[in-house]
């Protein structure tokens, strides 16, 4: 039987604020979801408060953006990264 797994996820600037100041927050994938970067990004952009934030945002994996496929195992640090602006 498989069981669900948890992963924690870092936020900044936009996904903080959106949190309510929190640093990170814990996503958890169903039972027999695979553990990829994009069911946590799937997970993330069904969030009430995340939504919107992480439906523009770019996950990393141990600091390299992931692609959708992109597995993950627990102890990879994840992190939520909302575009950039500047000038």
């Amino acid at each position: 039987m498989h069981r669900a797994q948890r992963f924690e996820v870092l936020l900044f600037a936009a996904g903080r604020e959106a949190a309510g100041g929190a640093a990170s927050v814990q996503v958890e994938l169903a039972p027999g979801t695979p553990p990829t970067a994009g069911a946590v990004l799937a997970v993330l952009r069904a969030h009430p408060r995340l939504g919107a934030v992480a439906a523009s945002s770019r996950l990393a994996v141990n600091h390299t953006f992931a692609a959708a496929d992109t597995p993950i195992v627990p102890g990879d640090e994840l992190a939520l990264i909302p575009p950039v602006g500047g000038g």
